[in-house]
């Protein structure tokens, strides 16, 4: 057991993979409020940047789980992948703006928009719902000489640590950007990776010093002992991984969790869009994607409303702006 996880978690991340996988499409219940309107008509795409294993394709993953069992709805997941997020907004952009086309959006996704590197921007789009507030934790490999925090934020006021983070100027970035910055740490060496899985992946072999990544892409390898994480970045420790300190303990002021939200363009008309605001609260309401916010470590408050992720969605673009003017990025 490393830092107090618990094995017993109920709903692994092979399982929510697997169930996602197997989701077919299934036609809307008659009778029901959402099929009385119409809407939806054909089958829901979730638009996922990431690679396949990370926290955004889990996410989405558990959310058609629970479309599915709660509404009838058809839904699939699309990759886009490239540019930080930029060619699944292409993509976006590219569909008609009728409520079929959702974006699986991360704090990533914010920062290439406030960097002007993405075809959106952040008043075209309009906030779904709010998936996961994910505790981001600052790992390393088993084998490495770090075993603690001290010991890393030590040592990377004498080198320069290697972090591998899913974009260069996303939200990982700029939460490690600001640990050097408040910790009086040499500039850290942001190495790029298609998902934080594969950064735990990447921290396993010894090719990076550390790794920012999520309890529920690390799974296997925290149960396995071949991965330990260091610090976390959230408000509270987790109840997860209860002998981890916040930035906060080890005396530095970085609260930086990732957000993860669906959206659509604001030009989807407005009845739809309530639609599915209701439809998705009602998928998160779901058995199925409480257990997977459970078993990830995830506040089972994270799911919120389509109106609080719009004001998430802002505030780190806000917040993002700032970072990245001082990261030489804007």
């Amino acid at each position: 057991m490393v830092g107090g996880f618990d094995r017993r978690f109920s709903l692994s991340r092979r399982q929510v993979l697997m169930a996602g996988a197997a989701v077919a499409a299934t036609p809307l219940m008659p009778g029901s409020a959402f099929a009385q309107a119409g809407f939806p008509s054909e089958t829901i795409e979730l638009l996922v940047h990431a690679g396949a294993g990370g926290g955004t394709d889990l996410t989405a993953h558990a959310l058609i789980n629970g479309g599915r069992s709660e509404l009838g709805w058809q839904m699939a997941l699309v990759r886009k992948t490239g540019a930080g997020g930029a060619v699944s907004h292409d993509y976006a952009l590219s569909r008609p703006a009728d409520g079929h086309t959702v974006i699986v959006l991360t704090s990533s996704q914010i920062s290439i928009i406030a960097r002007g590197k993405s075809p959106l921007k952040i008043d075209d789009i309009a906030g779904v719902g709010r998936g996961t507030v994910d505790p981001i934790y600052l790992m390393v490999g088993a084998k490495s000489p770090y075993k603690t925090a001290q010991e890393f934020l030590e040592a990377g006021k004498k080198k320069s640590m290697s972090v591998g983070l899913v974009s260069i100027g996303g939200g990982d970035h700029i939460t490690t950007f600001l640990l050097a910055k408040m910790a009086d740490m040499q500039p850290m060496q942001a190495v790029p990776i298609s998902s934080g899985g594969e950064v735990a992946i990447n921290l396993v072999g010894g090719n990076l010093d550390s790794g920012m990544i999520g309890i529920s892409e690390a799974d296997a390898q925290i149960r396995s002992n071949v991965v330990r994480p260091l610090i976390n970045f959230s408000e509270n420790r987790s109840p997860e991984l209860p002998d981890v300190p916040t930035a906060r303990e080890l005396g530095i002021d970085l609260v930086r969790p990732t957000l993860r939200g669906f959206a659509v363009l604001k030009k989807t008309p407005p009845d739809r869009l309530q639609i599915l605001r209701d439809g998705f609260a009602k998928a998160m309401a779901a058995q199925s994607y409480q257990e997977y916010l459970k078993s990830s470590g995830i506040p089972l408050d994270s799911a919120a409303s389509g109106e609080v992720f719009e004001q998430s969605i802002r505030r780190e673009h806000d917040e993002a702006k700032l970072a990245l003017t001082e990261l030489g990025l804007m």
